[in-house]
């Protein structure tokens, strides 16, 4: 996957968003997520293709980032204009190229963005302009992707004001998790629910980080909560069809029918699932 990346990296540096299929075109988003494997790679696999096409990568978006350390260039076209606070999480990925490479500059405009995403939190831990589509009532999915990266840059760098405010979100949404681990697709100001159906996508990634925090402070209620997640997303878990296609896949939304990824199984779902699942086993064993 790494090496198909690579191949598939636009001449300016960046990962195009949307299908192969289709005219490419940059994503700031997909770029900072990349560039977490190809750091990864560069450690363990130790072929400096992937430390270069990081460093395309990275140069590409601290090139376009805004003074206030936003990204308003290079998105994708999919996204809501002016609502990509939840490029925190690609924040991360440069982050940690500039670790691996030596770049404090790409430590720095990571953590631009990381205080750019923390001006719009609410006291809630809720978040401002933070939707693919309706800012007004955020997907959990881009409510935990920010989160996340916050969580991680904090860790990283060692700014605990950074984890501070993603354990604020998580505090409010295990405050909104259900008996039997159930999380609004879509979350208002409040935390209250402004959807019937569950983001199984971002109810993963919420569980990574609740396993995360649970490992860094300790607390039970986070493992604990970490847990019902899991449990109520293994329940909704393709296991029995025939089809290779679908077994083995989690879809986007229950109902299938939820407005985020909608009759749909999706990869990155499925890569959340298992993620959830191996934090959850090592939140466990401490």
């Amino acid at each position: 996957m790494g090496d198909w990346e690579i191949d598939v990296q636009m001449p300016c540096g960046a990962v195009m968003g949307g299908m192969v299929t289709e005219p490419p075109s940059p994503a700031v988003f997909n770029t900072g997520q990349v560039l977490l494997g190809w750091s990864a790679l560069a450690c363990d696999a130790g072929d400096a293709r992937y430390l270069e096409a990081g460093r395309r990568g990275a140069e590409w978006l601290a090139g376009i980032q805004e003074p206030d350390g936003s990204w308003r260039e290079g998105n994708s076209r999919f996204a809501h204009a002016g609502a990509t606070v939840y490029n925190v999480a690609a924040a991360w990925g440069l982050y940690a190229l500039g670790d691996v490479a030596g770049e404090e500059r790409f430590q720095e405009a990571a953590l631009r963005n990381a205080d750019f995403a923390c001006s719009r939190q609410t006291d809630t831990g809720w978040f401002r302009d933070c939707c693919l589509s309706q800012p007004s009532q955020p997907l959990l999915h881009t409510i935990a992707y920010t989160m996340q990266g916050l969580l991680e840059l904090g860790l990283s760098s060692g700014r605990d004001d950074l984890v501070a405010a993603a354990r604020r979100t998580a505090d409010a949404l295990v405050g909104a998790l259900g008996s039997d681990g159930y999380l609004p697709g879509r979350l208002r100001p409040d935390f209250s629910g402004a959807v019937r159906w569950c983001c199984l996508t971002g109810s993963a990634q919420t569980s990574v980080v609740l396993s995360r925090l649970a490992l860094v402070t300790g607390e039970d209620r986070y493992r604990e909560a970490a847990r019902r997640i899991n449990r109520y997303l293994m329940g909704h878990h393709e296991v029995r069809s025939d089809d290779p296609a679908i077994r083995g896949a989690l879809a986007g939304s229950w109902p299938v029918d939820g407005d985020y990824g909608r009759y749909m199984v999706l990869n990155w779902a499925t890569k959340y699932l298992i993620d959830a699942l191996l934090e959850e086993r090592e939140a466990a064993a401490c």
